[in-house]
């Protein structure tokens, strides 16, 4: 038996819930006084839990449709973005002018602790001034390579993006791992049949 330190009833130990942190392992007052207590806190604080329950269920809502609609919502921002182009780069110039010291180290930081991101970026930038990215490419598996580089090695295109006979694309069955000396060596060639296509 427990005398209970609300109602001062003694009552059996099953009335009690668990509370490790008290010397018995039981809470101090019965589950009848609990749940009068919970009613009593609940009807005090009755707007603040239905704000709480409408945020959560709100932001799990939006979790839940972004991941069911990013192809659509994708392909939205593209047409949006380029009805507005003009506005939203003038909106994107802003902001970096009034956050140029915070977005600098935020990639300085983001660059140290990805250095794939660098190479791969360089690369598809490269590329997609050559136009030699193709609209259906998986950017996703370029990055994929690129971040999975092995250290001491280099991601290099088997087929050049700038041959005088043959011209090779920027995508992912386009591109190997050599060691810089074998990336040198190479160069922008590309043999065929023992000729040695040049750039």
């Amino acid at each position: 038996m427990k005398i209970c330190f609300r109602c001062k009833e003694a009552k059996p130990l099953s009335e009690y819930t668990v509370d490790n942190k008290s010397k018995d392992g039981l809470r101090s007052t019965c589950k009848a006084c609990n749940a009068i207590l919970g009613k009593v806190w609940v009807t005090a604080n009755k707007d603040k839990l239905r704000e709480k329950g409408r945020g959560e269920r709100w932001k799990s809502y939006l979790r839940s449709y972004r991941k069911e609609h990013k192809a659509d919502r994708a392909a939205e921002a593209r047409r949006y973005r380029a009805k507005y182009r003009d506005e939203v780069r003038a909106h994107r110039r802003k902001h970096y002018a009034e956050n140029k010291e915070q977005l600098s180290a935020y990639r300085a930081e983001y660059i140290k602790n990805h250095p794939w991101f660098n190479r791969e970026a360089s690369s598809r930038h490269r590329a997609t001034v050559l136009q030699r990215t193709p609209k259906w490419v998986d950017y996703e598996a370029l990055k994929e390579i690129f971040r999975n580089c092995p250290k001491d090695m280099v991601v290099d295109h088997i087929i050049p993006l700038r041959g005088k006979n043959v011209s090779g694309l920027h995508v992912p069955s386009n591109l190997q791992y050599l060691t810089p000396e074998e990336n040198g060596k190479k160069s922008n060639k590309f043999v065929i049949e023992g000729a040695c296509e040049t750039t």
